[in-house]
């Protein structure tokens, strides 16, 4: 069962990347993904932070440019 925080990224994800929630799954980064380009990036990372309060780094910036790594963010901080 898909908790309602990663639903809620998902959804926004999908409207960033112009395709459905159901579309978005482990594999999806901005590598492999045409509509994750630089500026969609940019888009997640803001609406990440604004949607969860989650403050992100430089680093972590670049990181978090796959879904995989937006799921453990997830388990990790203890969002779900």
């Amino acid at each position: 069962m898909i908790n309602t925080q990663v639903k809620k990224y998902q959804e926004f994800l999908a409207k960033i990347l112009n395709c459905k929630p159901e579309e978005i799954d482990e594999s999806i980064n901005f590598k492999n993904y045409a509509s994750w380009d630089s500026f969609a990036h940019v888009e997640v990372m803001v609406e990440l932070e604004a949607q969860f309060s989650i403050e992100f780094n430089e680093e972590n910036f670049v990181k978090y440019g796959c879904a995989k790594e937006i799921n453990k963010l997830f388990e990790t901080e203890g969002k779900t």
